[in-house]
């Protein structure tokens, strides 16, 4: 599977529909939460899914301020790859508050769930 880099975050993009699901784990997962939505979905979605910084235990941890997780979010949602009104898909509430928090933000996003 290959990776986009953005914003020093491997970015894992797979499927070929026009629309593009942006999955965002919460505590204590990585992308591989969302393997079997995406094995679901990428017949008609683009899904779009990372390891947020420092939840990766193979990566050097620091610790990432909310601006810092904000910009990441959105350099990656408005990557020009992807469909510009991307919907979200969240596992808990840490995906769903940053996604929240993106919207009133004003990022481009169709949603989130």
């Amino acid at each position: 599977m290959a990776a986009l880099r953005i914003g020093g975050i491997d970015v894992f993009v797979e499927g070929d529909g026009a629309e593009s699901i942006v999955m965002i784990h919460g505590w204590p997962d990585t992308f591989r939460l969302w393997d079997e939505q995406v094995a679901f979905f990428r017949q008609r979605y683009r899904c779009v899914r990372f390891t947020l910084p420092g939840f990766d235990v193979d990566k050097p941890r620091r610790p990432y301020s909310l601006e810092e997780m904000i910009d990441l979010l959105k350099e990656i949602i408005e990557h020009r790859s992807f469909d510009p009104q991307a919907s979200e898909l969240c596992e808990d509430i840490i995906g769903v508050g940053l996604v929240e928090v993106l919207h009133r933000a004003s990022v481009r996003c169709r949603g989130h769930t």
